[in-house]
């Protein structure tokens, strides 16, 4: 029947009169005939038709010509229209309401380091996984970074690891990045994350920023250096995505930026302790960061916007999270790359979760997707119990 209908209209226009008029109508009637069209043969058949006939004012031609603008970033591969309605629906129930309404990511399996030697006390083994960074080429290689147990490297997904920095005085690790230039340069930030634990003994304050250029068979002390004395608290390292000579690092002192892949560093903020660092997913100036007092006043974690690659920092938000948060986890959305998620981990002694937040105009404004009272950040499963969101809030 398709085939028959063409036949028929391909054959009226051919004996349609050539004036504008009846042009614009045969228009129509192509459109209305083959709306459900692969679009690919609705351009054919209307090409065809244009042919040879006259193209200027008052044919149709030029309102062809803007349809066809407008519908040609709309189609798949094929030719076949796409619904962007309902692929944008898609997008914000993933947004709203996380991936697993969509997609089944249950299916998870442990792959290690599971080969360290246990040492005393409740807290032995590997340590806490602080970071996972890939390799940016080979994807069966992953890093990991841990609290007291090191750097492990896999080559085979997960099905062996090697510990990379036995040879190195300290073993606790914030962070770790690998450069997209090169992937035999790797940063690897030193130090035990936010801890009180210095009378113990067993803790170390970090001593830097340390570098490999083999792959982490051997490392390099940085110009960002620490000695281990001095207590440092270290909480975050980020490479920039489309520039791997640019590092930041946050620390008791506030955010540290190199631009020659660690050689120098400067103090780019220093009015609080910095907590994290994430980047605009599209354009390379715009940073988002959150800070934190350390002297107990409120309010005690901000939200922070730099449009200039990280050089100044901006506070924005005052006034608008809880007074009492403790730690903001952060995170962008590549789909959407405007939107700014804050996850809030509260200091009190009561619930850790303060809510999460959203924001659609890069931090700009900001409105509560969800302040429930069940504390997700608590250790117990369900949540609640015991939490520690100056250590373990994370957001992705």
């Amino acid at each position: 029947m398709r085939t028959l209908i063409f036949a028929l209209t391909l054959g009226f226009f051919i004996t349609s009169p050539s004036n504008g008029a009846a042009q614009i109508d045969t228009l129509g009637v192509i459109l209305e005939t083959y709306q459900d069209s692969n679009f690919n043969a609705i351009q054919r058949v209307v090409n065809a038709y244009y042919a040879t006939r006259d193209k200027g004012r008052g044919t149709g031609y030029k309102q062809w010509r803007r349809y066809e603008w407008f519908v040609d970033p709309r189609l798949g591969p094929s030719g076949d229209r796409l619904n962007l309605s309902a692929k944008r629906f898609q997008e914000v129930q993933a947004m709203r309401y996380g991936r697993s309404a969509m997609v089944d990511f249950a299916n998870w399996e442990f792959v290690g380091p599971d080969n360290a030697v246990l040492g005393a006390g409740w807290s032995g083994g590997i340590g806490r996984v602080n970071t996972i960074a890939f390799h940016p080429t080979q994807s069966s290689t992953i890093f990991v970074a841990t609290y007291g147990g090191g750097i492990w490297k896999t080559t085979n997904d997960g099905g062996t690891w090697q510990c990379l920095t036995d040879a190195l005085p300290i073993q606790s690790f914030v962070g770790i990045e690998v450069s997209q230039a090169d992937p035999s340069d790797l940063f690897a930030l030193t130090g035990p994350g936010h801890t009180s634990l210095w009378s113990l003994g067993a803790v170390r304050g970090s001593i830097g920023v340390v570098k490999s250029t083999n792959g982490g068979n051997s490392w390099s002390t940085t110009g960002l250096t620490w000695s281990d004395s001095s207590r440092v608290n270290v909480f975050d390292l980020e490479m920039h995505p489309t520039n791997s000579e640019m590092l930041f690092v946050c620390s008791d002192s506030g955010i540290h930026k190199s631009d020659d892949a660690g050689v120098t560093w400067d103090l780019v903020y220093s009015l609080r302790r910095a907590m994290e660092i994430v980047f605009h997913p599209t354009d390379s100036l715009v940073m988002y960061a959150s800070d934190y007092n350390r002297n107990s006043s409120s309010p005690f974690a901000r939200f922070l916007r730099s449009t200039d690659a990280g050089e100044s920092w901006t506070v924005i938000g005052s006034g608008v999270f809880p007074p009492n948060c403790q730690r903001i986890a952060l995170a962008t959305n590549p789909l959407l790359p405007n939107l700014v998620f804050a996850m809030f981990g509260d200091k009190t002694s009561g619930a850790a979760f303060d809510g999460l937040f959203l924001s659609v105009n890069q931090g700009s404004t900001w409105s509560v997707t969800n302040n429930s009272a069940t504390d997700i950040l608590g250790g117990n499963i369900g949540g609640g119990g015991y939490s520690q969101p100056y250590r373990n809030n994370r957001l992705a």
